[in-house]
């Protein structure tokens, strides 16, 4: 509508309703095209899902190397169970935060509690506690244990305040387990948990526990990882268990690379006839080598030049997945570029105001919102969350690794340290200190890094974390050490 005073007309809206919190987050949140082929692994988790339905609970671990289409495996899992009434949660692991605890179960309890964070405080108490009389009545004194999970701050009571570590966690994980069981006996639990290879030792025993305690409910549990590379996840702890079910992904053959091409080619070129030009699928999936990713890069970046399929042999493709993704990222503008960089820094899931907030050389909100505008249209990093939040997802993690590594150490420790100290000041008491610790551990600032080691050691100790309790001590002790040289 034209107002005035306003050279331009502003947006209106109408309240549609309650917003509500999305329960599983996908990695890749927009898939435009079909998947192809993985029709036997389809089948055989409809079959799991079926059996768990009928109480019969299931643990599926989805394993491959990056690229090869776990996220997309795991959309059509999510669409799979909602078909079949079940309700689900889900959550990823970080890769900067392997010693946060219960990090990989955030989100999951966030959205099962319902914790709306535009509320106050005692809105948010209210409704955790109905939710607990509900379901677990009889567990009502632990509910301030659930801080560590929930991210608030529910005051201690009586009963929470004196308790000792491994009675604390203890008590907490009786508390979740009774919410699912009594969640399960009403409808059948989906909980998805991505990139399970990033997972904290306390996700990691409450998984373990949860699958044992709910062997005979309802509820089936979707691992995606690439092969584990972490000593205590090498451990077949959960693989080890009857009801889990591994499924590791192929390559993609020759027949289905082509049916992934012609999708493609039908999103990039949509004028373009159906035939595929001679040569192009050799060509392209001899440099793929099956990896579905790798094979939608080559063709984004094909068309990122203005070259028609017919015409690869006017161009010399990268040799490797690595190579590919700087190639993109080199036909950026300079500000789009940067402000990839930039938000490779923070994470692969980020927020625009964080961007210019930490780094205000990128600009004004607006011009960096015409950055991300581009990046978004270019399928690097769609649109996760609407205004007026504005969060952004770096759309494969290989993008974002490959970002972040492009960056020279002494510009990345520069801007960890920028993106601490933000924080720092913006979220003085509500960010979690793994956060700050991670930020200033990549910096060269030893006196912050000491500071918040140390207090991340504390808060894991009182966890009962003990593997990232030591970790972060000794860390805060090498600092020290080196200080006290200087």
């Amino acid at each position: 509508m034209q107002f005035k005073g306003k050279a331009e007309p502003v947006p209106v809206f109408a309240v549609a309703g309650q917003q509500k919190r999305r329960a599983i987050r996908l990695q890749e949140p927009v898939y435009a095209l079909p998947m192809v082929s993985r029709q036997a692994e389809l089948q055989q988790i409809a079959d799991k899902l079926a059996l768990a339905a009928e109480g019969k609970s299931q643990l599926i671990g989805i394993v491959a190397e990056a690229g090869m289409g776990k996220s997309r495996l795991v959309a059509e899992v999510i669409r799979a169970a909602r078909q079949k009434g079940f309700v689900g949660y889900g959550g990823a692991c970080q890769s900067d935060s392997i010693h946060t605890p219960y990090q990989a179960w955030k989100s999951i309890w966030q959205a099962f509690f319902e914790v709306d964070y535009e509320s106050s405080l005692k809105r948010q108490i209210r409704n955790i506690k109905s939710t607990i009389e509900n379901l677990a009545p009889s567990r009502m004194p632990v509910m301030p244990l659930l801080n560590v999970l929930l991210d608030i701050s529910i005051p201690e009571n009586e009963f929470t305040q004196n308790l000792e570590p491994k009675i604390r966690q203890s008590a907490l994980h009786a508390l979740l387990e009774d919410c699912l069981k009594a969640t399960a006996k009403d409808e059948p639990l989906l909980i998805v948990i991505e990139d399970l290879h990033w997972m904290d030792a306390l996700s990691h025993d409450l998984l373990e526990q949860l699958a044992k305690a709910l062997a005979n409910y309802p509820v089936c549990f979707v691992l995606a990882y690439r092969p584990p590379q972490i000593a205590r996840l090498e451990t077949p702890r959960l693989e080890a268990l009857a009801q889990f079910t591994k499924i590791e992904l192929q390559e993609l053959t020759q027949t289905e690379a082509e049916s992934a091409i012609r999708a493609k080619l039908a999103q990039l070129y949509p004028a373009r006839s159906e035939t595929l030009p001679e040569g192009l699928a050799a060509t392209l999936i001899a440099r793929a080598q099956g990896n579905p990713f790798y094979l939608e890069e080559l063709l984004n970046y094909v068309h990122d030049r203005g070259i028609a399929p017919s015409h690869l042999d006017k161009i010399e493709l990268p040799d490797n997945l690595h190579s590919l993704i700087l190639s993109r990222i080199d036909q950026l503008s300079e500000a789009q570029k940067t402000t990839l960089r930039v938000a490779s820094i923070v994470g692969r899931l980020f927020r625009a105001k964080w961007l210019t907030g930490y780094y205000p050389e990128l600009g004004a909100f607006p011009q960096v919102k015409t950055a991300l505008d581009t990046l978004e249209s270019l399928d690097i990093t769609p649109l996760d969350t609407p205004e007026p939040e504005w969060v952004y997802l770096f759309k494969h993690i290989v993008t974002h690794e490959v970002t972040y590594e492009s960056l020279p150490f002494a510009t990345r420790a520069q801007l960890h340290e920028q993106l601490a100290a933000y924080l720092e000041n913006m979220y003085p008491e509500s960010l979690p200190l793994e956060a700050l610790a991670f930020h200033y551990g990549r910096s060269d600032n030893q006196t912050k890094q000491m500071e918040y080691l140390r207090k991340a050691g504390e808060a894991a100790q009182k966890h009962f974390a003990h593997a990232a309790a030591l970790d972060f001590t000794a860390r805060s002790y090498l600092c020290s050490r080196t200080l006290k040289r200087k």
